[in-house]
């Protein structure tokens, strides 16, 4: 008889414990800036971080935005998280814009670098999990060296200031010089899916490297087709 009533009420107790629940969840969120999460490398950590979120039951979430101007206009549900992970083409100012929206005691981790003109920039308002660009650059540029390469080939996307690629080129271009050699093969392809053919003809046309480096496997595969092509 009471079952027959809440169901007339409209009264569930299992929806109003999922509902319960839900209230009670963890709501983590990441967002990529200047670009998508159909992207290799924010496809990746997505799936990485959804995963994550599934084993330690936390309502997770993903998004993009062009600009930053567009995240803006979703402050509102800033104020909602409990955490908040950003990656992508960003400036100190704008992750700090950002972050002034987050309620009291939410984490922040900026996933990569930011774009910066200074040669020390200022620190920003959460911790950064960035890669060793400037030592991977470097380390593959060396490699290359001593297996007797003389000319060798740096294929990047755009050269953002203080941004991954160009500190990877940063790091060829010491090892180059440590060398005494000339960095003469610098080419900033535009899109990595399609920028083979753009660096072909760069390289044709200023002197064909004997080996190559890129800052990832895409730009290299794209390279690679338009070489074979």
């Amino acid at each position: 008889r009471i079952r027959e009533c809440a169901n007339a009420l409209g009264y569930s107790l299992q929806e109003k414990r999922k509902a319960q629940d839900k209230k009670d969840k963890k709501r983590v969120a990441f967002w990529v800036l200047g670009g998508t999460t159909q992207q290799d490398s924010f496809a990746s950590l997505a799936l990485a971080f959804s995963e994550l979120a599934i084993r330690n039951s936390v309502q997770f979430e993903v998004h993009s935005f062009a600009s930053t101007s567009d995240a803006i206009t979703h402050a509102n549900v800033i104020g909602e998280y409990d955490g908040l992970i950003l990656s992508g083409l960003l400036r100190q100012e704008e992750i700090e814009s950002i972050y002034s929206f987050a309620k009291r005691g939410c984490g922040g981790c900026l996933l990569g670098r930011w774009i910066h003109d200074e040669p020390t920039p200022r620190h920003i308002p959460v911790p950064m999990i960035a890669w060793q660009d400037v030592e991977i650059g470097r380390f593959a540029a060396t490699l290359l060296l001593g297996g007797g390469h003389e000319k060798i080939g740096c294929i990047c996307e755009v050269l953002y200031p203080g941004m991954s690629q160009s500190r990877f080129f940063s790091g060829y271009r010491e090892a180059m010089l440590a060398g005494g050699k000339e960095c003469i093969s610098l080419c900033e392809a535009g899109n990595q899916y399609d920028c083979g053919e753009k660096a072909l003809a760069h390289f044709i046309g200023n002197g064909m490297p004997t080996a190559f480096i890129a800052p990832n496997s895409k730009v290299m595969a794209s390279f690679i087709r338009a070489a074979e092509a």
